[in-house]
């Protein structure tokens, strides 16, 4: 009797145990098949914060330009960015109070006032971060920064597919006449474009140069 009674205790805790074992297991594979919460919260698209970007390319398309914060309280405009940009250097970009930045062709227009520096040439007193030795030098950094800031700002996933035209008051065509330059009107502004301009009045310069060297002096008297 008592054996019999020990076997049926014996069963009905192996019975217990078997139980509880297959619940334990159970509520693993349940908690495990609960998806995982993301660590990283989905976030929204940050903005570009607008920057200024002083400098050149080089002559094989490299980029040489000192990046500096633009600070506004107000919505980011091309003539904010330019007027900013003349604080910062110390250089005249007076732009045209008559349409001074405007949209089509695919592209932005900046109209330089004839006060500016492009036509005035260097100030009398520079920053030395800023300091330009020359009024090719001037301008090719001036061309060069705003089309770079410009781009940057306003087509940063493709920046290169704004293309930025310059003009002087009246939509009138650009003459340094201090370089013997004048920019075409209709044609998109490239640092390439405005060299090849330097260099064939350079050339041009050379050549009349040689010229008038070679030019028979008539006051010289006849050889014997």
């Amino acid at each position: 009797m008592k054996s019999k009674f020990l076997k049926s205790l014996l069963a009905a805790t192996l019975a217990m145990t078997l139980i509880l074992g297959g619940c334990s297991q159970g509520g693993e594979e349940s908690s495990s098949s609960l998806p995982e919460e993301s660590s990283s919260s989905s976030s929204e698209p940050v903005e570009p914060v607008p920057t200024l970007y002083i400098g050149t390319y080089g002559e094989n398309g490299e980029e040489h330009f000192t990046t500096y914060p633009y600070v506004s309280s107000g919505e980011t405009t091309a003539e904010g960015l330019v007027q900013a940009m003349a604080e910062l250097t110390g250089w005249n970009l007076t732009l045209s109070a008559d349409l001074p930045v405007s949209s089509g062709r695919g592209g932005m227009t900046v109209s330089f006032a004839p006060e500016s520096a492009i036509f005035t040439g260097p100030p009398m007193e520079q920053k030395e971060e800023f300091h330009m030795f020359s009024a090719d030098q001037l301008c090719t950094t001036i061309f060069d920064s705003v089309q770079k800031t410009l781009r940057e700002n306003f087509s940063p996933a493709n920046p290169e597919a704004l293309d930025i035209y310059y003009c002087t008051d009246n939509s009138t065509e650009i003459t340094l006449d201090n370089l013997g330059v004048t920019l075409p009107l209709e044609e998109p502004y490239t640092h390439a474009l405005f060299q090849q301009l330097l260099l064939s009045t350079n050339q041009g310069s050379i050549d009349t140069l040689f010229e008038e060297d070679e030019t028979p002096d008539s006051t010289a008297e006849p050889a014997a």
